[in-house]
């Protein structure tokens, strides 16, 4: 007689660890198994029900037993590919706030295990954001004037760390129409215990945006974000590369900044410094023709950053 075939072994897989955490609309759960094997993940965002129902054994009626009622709405297969002992799985939560349950089946070597895994649910919360910050100096109303190439510069010291994501600043084109500001070159410096401009940290060109005869302008200059300390000195400069010979611009000055939520800045040097570079024709300020000076000790140049707290 031909030796008797039997079925072959039920493939079964149990989880042995897992780990739930939360991204953007997202659930990152983790797991692993005592085999190496494919998971998918069932889930919805209905609490299950679960039915107590009542069954016979041998004719005898014993105590009521239970089915779970599970409406899938959706199933998320593992992020790794083939039969693994670790599975990660990017569970999409449309809502926050709101639990949503799963639960896993699996293949080995891409046949069917019989075994499910519990059901598991999580809830994630929005996302918080790093704080808004500003930071801002409001010395008395000025009217410097200068001319192209000619930068003028004001230090401040910020009282908290943050990290600057971009600076209003205000300026007024002279009223005759030879003499408008059209492009200009914004920079971010550290700065000494009395102001003068120490290190660059940053480059910036931004573009007049209103070219009528004294016009009062102010433009956002984005910056890329860079962490200030607290207690250290830094400066904020920025002149024009205009494509008129000589043209002149006066009431430079940043942003007048009167929001309550903004820091409110102390000068530790209250002068402004100026830089000069040579004004050559509609190109951009780089030839250095005279380095960082003491230009007017009177007032500071307003101005007014935007920024986040560090992460």
């Amino acid at each position: 007689m031909p030796p008797p075939v039997y079925a072959p072994p039920a493939l079964k897989f149990l989880i042995t660890s897992f780990a739930v955490s939360c991204a953007l609309n997202t659930c990152i759960f983790t797991c692993t198994t005592d085999v190496a094997c494919h998971l998918t993940a069932h889930v919805t965002p209905q609490r299950p029900i679960v039915r107590r129902v009542p069954y016979s054994k041998r004719g005898a009626d014993l105590t009521l037993s239970s089915v779970t009622c599970f409406v899938e709405v959706d199933d998320v297969e593992q992020a790794e590919a083939g039969d693994t002992y670790t599975h990660t799985f990017n569970i999409p939560f449309p809502l926050y706030d709101h639990t949503y349950y799963w639960y896993l089946t699996g293949t080995i070597s891409s046949q069917p295990c019989t075994s499910i895994s519990q059901i598991f649910w999580h809830s994630c919360s929005a996302p918080t954001g790093p704080t808004p910050r500003c930071q801002a100096q409001d010395p008395p109303y000025n009217y410097h004037g200068t001319y192209r190439c000619y930068f003028l510069s004001s230090c401040f010291q910020p009282g908290s760390s943050y990290i600057i994501t971009s600076c209003d600043i205000t300026f007024q084109n002279d009223i005759t129409a030879n003499k408008v500001c059209f492009d200009g070159q914004f920079e971010l410096w550290t700065a000494q215990a009395n102001g003068k401009p120490l290190a660059n940290l940053q480059t910036k060109y931004f573009t007049n945006p209103d070219l009528t005869p004294g016009a009062l302008v102010t433009v956002n200059v984005p910056l890329t974000p860079t962490l200030l300390t607290a207690g250290s000195f830094y400066a904020i400069a920025y002149g024009f590369y205009d494509w008129w010979t000589v043209p002149r611009y006066k009431r430079l000055q940043f942003h007048f900044a009167t929001n309550l939520t903004c820091e409110y800045n102390t000068p530790p040097a209250f002068h402004v410094w100026m830089r000069r570079y040579d004004s050559g024709y509609k190109t951009r300020c780089t030839i250095l023709l005279q380095n960082w000076y003491t230009y007017t000790y009177d007032r500071n140049l307003r101005f007014k950053t935007y920024g986040t707290d560090p992460p």
